[in-house]
């Protein structure tokens, strides 16, 4: 597996976009291939706030050191003293933002459910927070390769190639009388 720089990959998301008010400003990443995509943690994040000059995580006890494991130094908040206390992640985020000093949660709204928006929005209301839409938040930076995911590509594609050759390599003899699923069984599990 590849060593990406995620850290690198957050630093480039928090410096993207002109604020739309003065003050700080934050980006709520909601979905979690987004966040898998800025910290490769496949889970145990519900939330990452990032800014020009810091960010955190929202986890869950259960997964906290397996998250810290993974991120390393970017800071973990539990929005709880104890994994069984039912607490409004939508109050516990802003409250937090707010207290940094940030005034405006910049946010894709597709990758959020409805009612999370609804909640966020009263919170941040409460809070004095301005949410603003920022369509295709972490898709447009992903469209965009570095070289770590250019090598990671040219790789699998090597792999990808290395693979149909081996199983065509017999000709029609090879491929005749069989079902589709099963080549592609066959070629996955030469991949």
């Amino acid at each position: 597996m590849p060593n990406f720089d995620f850290a690198k990959r957050r630093d480039r998301l928090a410096g993207s976009h002109e604020p739309s008010t003065p003050g700080h400003r934050a980006f709520l990443i909601c979905h979690p291939i987004d966040i898998n995509y800025l910290t490769g943690v496949d889970e145990g994040i519900s939330w990452l706030a990032l800014w020009e000059d810091g960010g955190f995580a929202i986890t869950r006890h259960m997964l906290m050191h397996d998250v810290e494991a993974a991120i390393g130094d970017f800071e973990l908040l539990l929005p709880s003293e104890r994994s069984i206390d039912r607490v409004k992640l939508e109050d516990f985020l802003t409250s937090e933002l707010s207290r940094r000093g940030i005034n405006e949660l910049l946010l894709d709204p597709a990758r959020i459910s409805a009612a999370s928006y609804k909640s966020l929005e009263k919170s941040a209301a409460a809070a004095g927070l301005k949410i603003s839409d920022a369509p295709s938040l972490v898709s447009r930076q992903r469209q965009c390769k570095d070289a770590e995911e250019h090598q990671t590509i040219l790789r699998c594609v090597g792999i990808a190639e290395q693979a149909f050759s081996e199983l065509i390599e017999r000709g029609s003899k090879g491929l005749i009388g069989r079902t589709e699923r099963e080549i592609a069984r066959e070629l996955e599990g030469r991949m």
